[in-house]
């Protein structure tokens, strides 16, 4: 994880200097200078791989097994194309934290804990690709789908939804959903294309109301995870820090 501090507005160092040369030492009146905002961007231009959740669809299903060749292939909820993978295939089972888009111990200035507000904003850039490199390969149909299998299937992997959601301290900050469809593949089950600059942008403001007003002197955790609801491994790529970007601005707000 990459760290960019960004420079302070130059709005908030004209009303300081401002400021001064309103009050002089004949003056009752004060004015209090707003403090100036705090910005910090994250970036990762490593590559980051979330594993599929969901069965892909079987098709062209033929072996031993009449009754699990049918099945294979139904494509309503009992069947397994609409079926989550059993928890010992998927790597993931709930919203994992994004490499690079989490900071820890981050202390909040006294001074602004009863009026900041802090604006969240992120950028992923995703693709799809089939988990099965070979394509000879997919998943054993026996023992896990069923009883007994002897037999050939064609399986379709299948694109679906992206989702982002923003943590603090280990806790979901809404119930803020940020996706985007990551689609079909084309062809066959190792045929898959990918979508032009592919990416979910979310936000979020932080307000004092979540904390039982007033910010604590340190947040824990402050992250952005992110879920797939598909049959693809879902790759933020390397090279770029722009693939993945979390940007956090203190805006700290004078009650005066």
């Amino acid at each position: 994880m990459r760290l960019t501090k960004l420079p302070g507005l130059v709005f908030g160092f004209l009303l300081l200097a401002g400021a001064c040369a309103f009050a002089d030492s004949n003056s009752s009146s004060q004015v209090t200078a707003s403090p100036v905002p705090d910005i910090k961007q994250y970036e990762d231009p490593s590559r980051a791989v979330l594993g599929p959740t969901r069965y892909p669809t079987f098709t062209n299903c033929s072996g031993d097994n009449a009754t699990c060749a049918a099945w294979l292939q139904k494509t309503d909820p009992d069947g397994p194309s609409k079926a989550k993978l059993p928890a010992n295939l998927i790597s993931q089972t709930d919203y994992t934290a994004i490499p690079g888009l989490k900071i820890t111990d981050w202390e909040i200035p006294a001074a602004w804990r009863a009026t900041t507000k802090i604006l969240v904003t992120w950028t992923v850039r995703i693709e799809g690709e089939v988990p099965f490199p070979s394509s000879s390969e997919g998943y054993a149909v026996w023992p896990t789908l069923c009883n007994y299998w002897h037999g050939t299937t064609t399986q379709v992997f299948q694109g679906g939804s992206i989702s982002t959601k923003l943590y603090i301290n280990n806790i979901a900050a809404s119930s803020d959903v940020f996706s985007m469809t990551m689609p079909d593949p084309s062809g066959n089950s190792h045929t898959v294309t990918q979508v032009y600059d592919p990416t979910i942008t979310g936000s979020f403001i932080l307000t004092k109301e979540f904390f039982g007003g007033q910010f604590p002197a340190k947040i824990d955790s402050l992250e952005v995870r992110w879920y797939n609801d598909t049959s693809l491994n879902i790759i933020s790529p390397a090279g770029n820090p722009a693939n993945r970007i979390m940007t956090i601005q203190v805006i700290p707000i004078s009650e005066n």
